[in-house]
């Protein structure tokens, strides 16, 4: 099943598939390689060539994170006063309080709306959003903790000398918070997915929360959708259905014979 499957399989299966697609199109993989080269796409590491769809993904991904404004918070680390930062690091355990249950229960009532609806084979929080734990770089025995925090700010901060202080807060508190956000943001894309099938200029970034067939789908109102949202694929599995290709020679509606080109 593909939830049994890692992410990093996942992008590793299309790229080996984009790869195969292009050479059975009897495109060139090296004229692609070339022009990758002059866009400045990364080379890749490791042994095994890096394939096309990995150096366009890569190339997508640093195009994407050179327009994008960068959060400044370190180069202002050192301006901010004693006080004001200490009381800032406290805040961050104020939604252990206040938000940790209300976001738990918004969640399994989410769930609990789109099973009672229909819906099977959702993703679950603790298979697909909260990473395992021996993923994690370090281990109680090589957790490194700042001595020059301490020193920065003294025996009010001692508790950050210990281990645990950074495994309960790097292995716990912030991974299993931002799983249950976006666990929980996961959840209601599918449910607009399944009630709203209507286009905006943010509906691309529900891709990742796919549904077979919307309400209207299912319902037989999909004819009364705009044609862009009843064959979109995120909430309409037989969007993905292709027409097959025409034979080589075969004439068109136009009765011209396609011509097959090289990029």
């Amino acid at each position: 099943m593909l939830s049994q499957m890692s992410q990093g399989q996942l992008e590793h299966e299309f790229c080996r598939d984009f790869d195969r697609e292009l050479e059975q199109a009897n495109l060139s993989l090296s004229a692609f390689h070339q022009v990758l080269d002059k866009m400045g796409a990364p080379e890749g590491k490791g042994g095994e060539s890096t394939t096309v769809a990995q150096r366009f993904s890569c190339l997508l991904v640093q195009e994407t994170r050179r327009k994008e404004e960068r959060v400044q918070i370190g180069s202002n680390f050192d301006e901010i006063p004693h006080w004001r930062f200490l009381a800032g690091v406290f805040l961050i355990y104020v939604p252990i309080l206040l938000g940790l249950v209300p976001m738990i229960l918004c969640a399994l009532l989410v769930r609990t709306h789109l099973r009672m609806v229909g819906a099977s084979n959702l993703k679950t929080y603790w298979k697909d959003f909260v990473p395992s734990w021996v993923s994690h770089r370090y281990t109680r025995k090589t957790q490194i903790v700042s001595d020059r925090f301490f020193a920065k700010y003294g025996s009010v901060v001692s508790i950050t000398r210990s281990k645990l202080f950074w495994i309960f807060n790097c292995k716990l508190y912030c991974p299993l918070s931002i799983a249950l956000v976006a666990y929980l943001v996961y959840l209601v894309k599918v449910v607009e997915q399944w009630w709203c099938p209507f286009g905006h200029d943010r509906k691309l970034t529900y891709a990742d929360a796919p549904i077979d067939r919307s309400f209207w789908h299912a319902n037989g109102d999909g004819g009364l959708l705009h044609p862009d949202d009843r064959e979109n694929p995120s909430w309409n599995e037989h969007a993905l259905q292709t027409k097959p290709a025409p034979e080589v020679g075969a004439k068109d509606l136009t009765g011209v014979v396609p011509s097959h080109r090289n990029l």
